[in-house]
């Protein structure tokens, strides 16, 4: 399955991880001023 998670604060990343354990081939996006918390 593939997850687009929009948001890479902590909750983001969380949720971004937990699809991809769980075998789903994840996106992770954010808006350009918080590009470095991916």
């Amino acid at each position: 399955m593939k997850t687009a998670v929009l948001g890479s604060g902590n909750g983001g990343c969380a949720a971004a991880f937990d699809c991809a354990a769980h075998g789903h081939e994840v996106r992770l996006f954010d808006f350009d001023a918080f590009r470095d918390n991916i």
